[in-house]
């Protein structure tokens, strides 16, 4: 069953192409519209095609179009595709965050630049920003976040708590990985607000706005592959790099089971050494589903 925000993502995408179908070939109806989508499959990878076949139907059927144009493009598989998929960087080393930084210019990329260091500090799938909450615990910030897979069966129940208390002690000792990680975090989680405030679709826009920003700062630092998931990939390298257990990770990450980060996610090579990471409650621990054995190096556990 489709998540509301994968529905959401899919109708996004089909009305830009009907846009971009319209604006391209002058056409006033959508009759034509499976075959010219079907024709651009030679310029297209095959899970970009896959992505656009799924937006279109999902569109076309909203929009109460005859089904036989949707059965044209349910027939279509990926044959005539581009080969293979265009790689992902699965680690922000710091060089790269350098260069971001460098060429940024605008409102629009240091926005972007926030989120991608605030998801790095937190993990955060970029959906999972539209509702989360920063508040006071006894013993510091905590981070309150919607797990987005929850409704599925791949989350770890439907909200996660992720325990700063070391962030904030490393900021109060003005440790520079730790500020910039604070400064990026607060400055994101109050443009998200802003967002959110300009009307029902405000943070599904902002998103695009941060997503597309993304793009173009990377396109001018010179870097592939970059997206905003790519700092949460980061995150689990530095997790497991920090030497926290795998249903640590899992908990922190909000994922069902141990054994997703470890196969799916940045690698514990790719971690950076002595960065502060949040914790996750021990209570939320104890819910992961363990499929993995003990990790190596230390455990460490929210008291």
């Amino acid at each position: 069953m489709r998540t509301k925000n994968t529905v959401e993502k899919y109708n996004r995408e089909g009305l830009r192409l009907i846009r971009f179908y319209k604006q391209k070939t002058g056409a006033l109806d959508l009759s034509g519209f499976p075959e010219w989508l079907t024709a651009q499959k030679p310029s297209l990878r095959k899970n970009t095609w896959y992505l656009y076949k799924q937006a279109a139907m999902t569109v076309l059927r909203s929009l109460g179009e005859p089904d036989d144009m949707i059965e044209k493009l349910a027939k279509e598989g990926a044959e005539g595709c581009l080969g293979g998929r265009l790689p992902i960087k699965k680690a922000l080393l710091e060089r790269d965050v350098e260069k971001l930084r460098k060429a940024a210019k605008g409102v629009g990329n240091w926005n972007a630049l926030a989120w991608l260091l605030a998801g790095r500090a937190t993990g955060l799938r970029p959906v999972e920003w539209k509702n989360a909450k920063l508040e006071e615990g006894p013993e510091g910030p905590v981070l309150v976040v919607e797990n987005a897979k929850h409704t599925n069966g791949r989350g770890n129940g439907p909200v996660r708590h992720l325990h700063l208390t070391e962030l904030r002690a490393r900021v109060l000792s003005e440790d520079p990985a730790a500020l910039e990680a604070w400064e990026a975090l607060t400055n994101h989680l109050a443009n998200v607000k802003r967002a959110r405030e300009k009307g029902p679709r405000g943070f599904e826009k902002y998103y695009e706005a941060c997503r597309q920003g993304l793009h173009r700062l990377s396109l001018l630092a010179g870097i592939k592959g970059i997206s905003l998931y790519t700092s949460r990939h980061q995150f689990a390298a530095d997790s497991k790099r920090a030497g926290h257990s795998h249903p640590q990770t899992a908990a922190e990450m909000g994922h069902a089971s141990d054994r997703t980060a470890v196969t799916h996610y940045g690698r514990r090579v790719q971690g950076r050494p002595g960065t502060p990471l949040p914790l996750p409650s021990p209570e939320e621990v104890k819910t992961v589903r363990k499929k993995l054995g003990p990790s190596n190096g230390p455990h460490r556990e929210q008291k």
